[in-house]
């Protein structure tokens, strides 16, 4: 039964692929429901066919999952196929002849400048709590940081003197990110007032941590964001990611390289950063008004 090889397919992903946790986790999700689905259709889910795959994805996209979901779905099973043949476990890939359901390519949300400056204000820097939230949101734009990335910090990654951050990104993947003398006032102000007194067991190396004295973790980064856009009266979607996009499309619209921008990202191909562009038109119509004799 092709299934049973499921559990050394995702210790495949995670130690020689070096998938992150949240993406080995979102597969083997997905090949789950795969195998519930093979053994609620036939009780073995031995010789699993092409008819099972669109069948599995049909129903999905029926009961209402998106396109971009039923993608992922489907490149997990080809994946998992692809291994088995490689491995000498299976003859052919029942995937392989399918292609992904085609998708609308959404612009990722950003916000003004002047929306960013009045989210940045929102914090009371008197307290604790109010300083570690200046310095995280000044962090998450100025470096365009990922919310797992900002979370993960450790008091090693910040380099103040230099102003760099070290990041660990997606696959175990490193990167060396800079920031400004504005985020380096207001991280080295949370770690002389703020992070003292929200500390709580010798030798915690977290860099950002909660009220309990422990790692600042996603959920709590996505709530004090919510709760701070409120405050400064934003009121469409803002979250960490919202600020990373809004970090990208504000360089490329002051002028910024695009490779530059890949670079800071810590995106693997350009081809991934390209999408920023289209976030660009301000820049190109002021560029057309002031350069173009008839503009």
């Amino acid at each position: 039964m092709v299934l049973s090889h499921l559990d050394d397919y995702i210790a495949h992903l995670s130690v020689e692929r070096g998938l992150s946790r949240a993406t080995v986790e979102a597969y083997a999700n997905d090949l789950a429901q795969f195998a519930r689905f093979l053994m609620g259709r036939d009780g073995q889910g031995a010789a699993v066919q092409t008819a099972d795959v669109i069948d599995f994805l049909a129903g999905l996209r029926e009961g209402g999952l998106a396109g971009s979901s039923l993608g992922r779905k489907l490149s997990a099973l080809r994946g998992f196929f692809e291994y088995l043949v490689l491995e000498n476990l299976a003859a052919e890939s029942p995937a392989s002849s399918l292609a992904p359901p085609r998708t609308g390519r959404r612009l990722p949300s950003t916000l003004t400048e002047g929306e960013v400056e009045r989210l940045l204000g929102v914090p009371d820097r008197s307290t604790p709590l109010g300083s570690r939230d200046r310095a995280l949101l000044e962090t998450l734009y100025s470096c365009g940081l990922r919310v797992s990335e900002a979370c993960g910090l450790d008091l090693a990654d910040v380099d103040l003197e230099n102003l760099l951050v070290k990041v660990h990104g997606k696959g175990s993947k490193e990167r060396l990110v800079p920031f400004g003398t504005v985020a380096e006032e207001c991280l080295s102000r949370y770690l002389e007032t703020g992070r003292p007194a929200l500390v709580r067991r010798l030798g915690e190396q977290a860099f950002f941590l909660n009220s309990g004295g422990r790692r600042l973790s996603r959920v709590g980064c996505f709530k004090l964001i919510k709760k701070a856009a409120l405050v400064a009266g934003i009121r469409h979607r803002t979250s960490p990611h919202v600020l990373r996009h809004s970090f990208a499309s504000h360089l490329l619209n002051r002028g910024a390289d695009l490779r530059f921008v890949q670079e800071l990202l810590g995106h693997a191909s350009v081809a991934t950063t390209v999408i920023y562009t289209h976030l660009s038109k301000e820049k190109i119509f002021s560029d057309y008004r002031r350069f173009h004799p008839r503009g």
